[in-house]
């Protein structure tokens, strides 16, 4: 495989059980986000009829030009994944503290769809690929707005958050980041995950000597001390 002189360079990095992505040039230089699976709970569960992508859709999917030679360099924060789009005949073991390469070209405009095709733990069938193939015109229209709603996003230190907007900050990164263990009713799994449901630790004291007592937060390393304490403040009500 010849990486060389590619038009569009992106970093892949598996975690458990979810990819981040990061563009290293071009019009998104810059730009990274985690991409996540968005199948709704309830499908899981099977409280809901099953729709035509269940467990194949993502809240963020890798944003591509058409016609253009886009190499991969993939690694892993965790355990080894695997990083596999069939439709461009691409698979790429994400290996902790290796980085390695591929690439491909799309040819048409669309969404292409795969998945981590290496073992990676009890998550492992939830870590889905999608690629979203757009125009020229439209990537450069998507990378100039992804850099604006970063740029946006920086806080106010000074900010005053409502409930409101504290009890929606704590459910986005809860569905994003926890659910997979502490379960959707933060019951967590005897013997394995902890409960999350009426931990006294909700204010950031009780977060502080969270992390002293426990370190960082297993396999969610992307979390901040921050979005802890957002999910701590939803779960307690607060």
């Amino acid at each position: 495989k010849d990486t060389t002189h590619s038009d569009l360079t992106v970093k892949v990095t598996g975690y458990q059980w979810k990819w981040g992505y990061e563009y290293m040039d071009g019009p998104a230089a810059g730009v990274q986000f985690l991409s996540s699976l968005s199948t709704p709970r309830a499908q899981i569960d099977g409280q809901a009829p099953k729709d035509e992508f269940y467990l194949m859709e993502v809240d963020k999917p890798l944003v591509v030009p058409v016609n253009k030679k886009v190499r991969v360099v993939v690694t892993a924060a965790d355990v080894i994944h695997s990083w596999a789009v069939p439709d461009f005949g691409v698979k790429q073991d994400a290996i902790p503290g290796f980085l390695r390469d591929t690439w491909f070209r799309a040819d048409k405009i669309g969404s292409y769809r795969g998945q981590c095709s290496e073992l990676c733990g009890k998550d492992h069938a939830y870590m889905p690929i999608v690629v979203k193939v757009v125009s020229q015109a439209d990537y450069d229209k998507w990378a100039a707005d992804q850099k604006k709603a970063m740029a946006s996003a920086t806080e106010d230190p000074n900010k005053k958050w409502t409930k409101a907007e504290l009890f929606a900050r704590g459910e986005k990164v809860f569905s994003a980041n926890c659910v997979a263990c502490h379960q959707a009713n933060g019951k967590g799994i005897p013997g394995t995950f902890p409960a999350l449901d009426g931990i006294p630790m909700v204010v950031n004291q009780g977060v502080a000597a969270f992390w002293w007592l426990y370190g960082e937060v297993l396999t969610a390393q992307n979390v901040t001390q921050a979005d802890v304490t957002d999910v701590m403040r939803t779960a307690a009500g607060l």
